[in-house]
């Protein structure tokens, strides 16, 4: 990615100013900040979002953790990444399930994880997380977890 930005001659001003414009707000006027590579599933673009409240961004110690499971019979590919939260990047990691498989549908289920100093948080303090998957030939479904864990299962239509 950071050869890429290089070879288009993007300077890393932009790079973090586009990436600050990703933070948006949500209730209680929290600002969240996100990360998202996205993948193919046979051929589908599936974007992969997790949201962390953006005062806890400079937390963040280490790579973001996708892990997705799927069938495997399935074509899986990462498509794009970004560079993770405070450029510490990100990792895909796809691993196999016994079934799963109705037609071009497969049961995917994405977990992620966002590694944080928690020395710097009071004890026992949990930081919320949101994780969206958004097949781009269907409807994306968002639920919240926590930067220990957030998963979700889903069927996702290849084609």
């Amino acid at each position: 990615m950071i050869t890429l930005l290089r070879s288009l001659r993007i300077p890393p001003l932009l790079v973090l100013l586009v990436l600050l414009a990703t933070a948006h707000p949500v209730t209680a006027g929290v600002l969240w900040c996100k990360s998202d590579p996205i993948i193919s599933l046979n051929g589908t673009l599936v974007d992969v979002t997790v949201d962390i409240p953006l005062d806890k961004v400079p937390l963040v110690i280490g790579p973001v953790a996708y892990t997705i499971q799927t069938p495997a019979s399935v074509v899986r590919s990462v498509v794009l990444s970004d560079p993770g939260f405070n450029a510490k990047g990100i990792t895909v990691r796809f691993t196999n399930r016994d079934g799963g498989i109705d037609g071009k549908r497969m049961l995917t289920t994405v977990k992620v994880t966002v590694p944080l100093d928690k020395t710097q948080l009071p004890a026992g303090t949990t930081v919320p997380a949101r994780l969206t998957v958004f097949p781009h030939n269907g409807t994306p479904v968002v639920v919240e977890g926590t930067t220990d864990l957030t998963r979700v299962t889903l069927w996702i239509t290849g084609q």
